[in-house]
């Protein structure tokens, strides 16, 4: 999950510090496990030092003469789910402020909101509720984080929240209910990144 998270990391940075406008991962298939399946069938599921840290999906290498051809989807592969559900070809990002349970780490969690309209401008505030918010916790231990209105607009009750975690790939979460304040607040599990869709 690390690695995924590191990953979630490298696109928000790449969204809010940089403002590009698409992002993309150069590998999507590796054969660098960096063990060898035949001797160890399950050595995959182990962090190796000698692999590349790299793939969403890993294949065996040797499978011309292993006849494995089986392939590992890694935490890569669902954190990424997270971002290519949520944000579309043509969303726009809207600039949001989290404000979370924790006060002694400004990286516990980060969050980027986006529109599908072309009506509101990059990086800007608009008036429609948003399309969808990820949001990850970057901490060793579950937090919460309330997501509320920055004045323009109200927020709605979410209608699907899906997360990866741990022990999760894109999994259908329980939906937060949007309190009377017009406020939402997450509770994530450690290491988590979620999707929350309006």
């Amino acid at each position: 999950m690390l690695s995924g998270l590191r990953m979630a990391h490298l696109v928000w940075q790449s969204f809010t510090y940089a403002e590009d406008s698409h992002w993309d991962w150069w590998t999507a298939l590796s054969n660098e496990i960096g063990c060898t399946l035949s001797s160890n069938a399950t050595c995959w599921d182990n962090i190796q030092s000698s692999g590349w840290d790299d793939g969403l999906i890993y294949y065996d290498p040797d499978y011309n003469s292993t006849e494995n051809y089986n392939i590992k989807l890694t935490k890569r592969y669902s954190v990424l789910k997270q971002f290519t559900k949520g944000v579309p070809v043509g969303a726009v990002r809207r600039a949001v402020t989290p404000d979370s349970d924790t006060t002694d780490d400004s990286d516990a969690w980060r969050v980027l909101a986006f529109d599908y309209d072309s009506a509101c401008e990059q990086y800007s505030t608009c008036a429609q509720v948003p399309y969808s918010v990820v949001a990850m916790n970057a901490q060793w231990n579950a937090s919460s984080i309330t997501l509320t209105s920055n004045g323009t607009f109200a927020l709605t009750q979410p209608v699907a929240m899906y997360r990866t975690s741990v022990t999760e790939d894109y999994a259908e979460a329980e939906v937060p209910t949007l309190s009377a304040n017009g406020s939402l607040v997450i509770d994530a599990p450690e290491m988590s990144i979620v999707t929350l869709f309006f």
